[in-house]
């Protein structure tokens, strides 16, 4: 691997154990300072529309200006919200904190997988599986690290207690945390990445009428559509409600509950560092589909599943049978259906439409969470699962 390529691999690393700092602290410190499960819902979700026409608007313009500068803004955006959202808990503050860092997720996400196809474009599917393994293992650790700060360390009386409350200090600290690494990860890798970009000779303005309308390939079309109810099905459950279920389904701890969802992210990133070498191009649609059929089921098969040790293994195993498979398949299928000279903008949009799924999902997790702690997760497994229909025509 090249220079760059090591140093989007070090950034990712430090964004990754961040991203899983912050994934676990923020349900916590919501409930932490009393926002109903409809309110989070609504900021989670709100903060899926909003971030639409800017990814939109920085694909297609980094297919003219380079993907650097938005990768090192995603870097700093995320940096800031994340410090600023301890400070102030007003509901509108904290949607607005959210969407800036969920757009700064989304940009970052999708310069990432550019980079890396530019960058070596020999061997794709295999090094961003490797990759994309070796993010989800350290968000692992980074639900963890945030799990022990909260209770204290693994040594403290809090560490493996039940039913401990709490508090919006405690739920705070990963944040401050994971906001000033993410400040000195913006430093270095604006600094020590070297981009040599050539654009595509565009110098006309993205105008409203651009980002709205689609254009896409028609298989990136199909793949899309897959992605977009597949984002609605799975932000169900993998939104704000995901600690929250455990939480209150069996009555655990903050750190017993770090423990499952370290476990949840190794499970996706481990068996990526085996399952890319032996996966053949021939037979990417057959397990793409068989992989996310198996995740829908599993997840909401959890949600029946009274026992906490079978329901918690079963629901373990979503990923590692499931988006282990499909997950490298689907980054590989959209690199490959986008056209070289519009790739930024096509990837982008893909990405864009598909996410626009996980507009409704948290909302939908809100109001079912009122009704009974299982219902999220059971209707996230169905839709999930139902996510395969476009496929059959791609």
């Amino acid at each position: 691997m090249n220079r760059n390529i090591w140093i989007i691999l070090i950034s990712s690393a430090l964004f990754n154990v961040c991203l899983g700092m912050y994934d676990f602290a923020l349900p916590y410190f919501f409930d932490s300072i009393n926002i109903s499960y409809a309110k989070m819902g609504l900021i989670f979700g709100i903060s899926s529309g909003l971030i639409f026409f800017l990814r939109m608007y920085v694909g297609a313009h980094s297919d003219r200006i380079g993907r650097k500068p938005f990768y090192s803004i995603g870097l700093l955006l995320s940096s800031l919200s994340i410090l600023a959202t301890p400070l102030l808990p007003g509901l509108i503050a904290q949607a607005s904190f959210k969407t800036i860092r969920e757009a700064s997720l989304i940009v970052r996400d999708t310069m990432r997988s550019i980079l890396v196809f530019e960058n070596t474009k020999k061997d794709f599917h295999k090094i961003i599986s490797k990759i994309i393994g070796i993010e989800f293992f350290l968000q692992g650790a980074g639900t963890l690290i945030a799990g022990i700060i909260m209770t204290g360390g693994m040594i403290s009386s809090g560490f493996l207690a039940k039913e401990v409350k709490i508090s919006p200090a405690q739920a705070s600290l990963p944040l401050y945390a994971c906001g000033v690494i993410l400040f000195l990860t913006f430093i270095f890798f604006s600094s020590q990445f070297k981009e040599s970009f050539k654009g595509n000779g565009s110098k006309a303005a993205i105008g409203f009428k651009d980002l709205v309308k689609i254009n896409l390939p028609p298989k990136l079309l199909l793949l899309t559509a897959t992605m977009f109810i597949f984002n609605l099905g799975v932000s169900i459950s993998h939104s704000f409600f995901m600690p929250l279920f455990f939480k209150n389904k069996f009555l655990l701890g903050a750190a017993v509950v770090a423990v499952i969802l370290m476990i949840h992210r190794f499970t996706l990133g481990l068996p990526m560092f085996v399952f890319g070498n032996f996966i053949k191009r021939k037979d990417f649609k057959k397990v793409y589909i068989l992989s996310m059929i198996y995740e829908g089921l599993a997840i909401g098969a959890a949600a029946l599943i009274p026992n906490f040790w079978i329901a918690t293994c079963l629901w373990l195993t979503h990923d590692f049978f499931g988006a282990a498979f499909w997950s490298p398949i689907n980054t590989s299928f959209i690199q490959e259906f986008a056209r070289p000279e519009s790739r930024g903008r096509d990837t982008s949009e893909a990405a864009a439409l598909g996410s626009l799924g996980a507009i409704l999902g948290p909302i939908i997790a809100g109001w079912l969470a009122g009704i009974s702690v299982d219902l999220p997760f059971l209707v996230s497994g169905i839709v999930t699962a139902l996510s395969i229909v476009p496929l059959f025509w791609l």
